[in-house]
């Protein structure tokens, strides 16, 4: 007997959910705000179909998976995208739920808006936002 089937699991399963012990859930679910900042620069974007896009990921991100993403510093990330522009969202997680877009840009502007989002984070901090 396997360790698989000492815990009751069905081994020939490949699904998430038999990797944990029976009653164990696990909920990956994020909320998405977005600053002010970030809510002008995504409204600038002409291109409906990289908007779409980006909204997908956001609905992907809200459900844990954030796929491709770069850690700036202990509580600045990146989201990478692979079309457009080579278009950058910095964001922030408070409370291990919800994320935070602070703002974006492509590559081109990709040092610039670093800084951008360190300063907008190091504002909700002096705001007591609980970051």
């Amino acid at each position: 007997m396997d360790v698989c089937e000492k815990l009751g699991h069905v081994t020939n399963s490949f699904a998430l959910d038999k990797v944990y012990l029976a009653g164990y859930t696990v909920s990956l679910k994020y909320i998405i705000e977005s600053t002010k900042q970030f809510d002008k620069q995504f409204d600038k974007l002409q291109d409906k179909l990289i908007k779409v896009r980006v909204m997908a990921r956001f609905s992907r991100v809200e459900n844990g998976n954030f796929g491709v993403f770069l850690p700036i510093n202990g509580k600045l990330f990146e989201l990478g995208f692979f079309f457009g522009a080579g278009l950058r969202i910095y964001y922030t997680v408070k409370n291990h739920s919800v994320v935070i877009e602070l703002a974006g840009g492509d590559k081109s502007s990709q040092k610039e808006d670093i800084v951008k989002s360190n300063r907008l984070l190091s504002d909700m901090k002096e705001e007591n936002y609980a970051i």
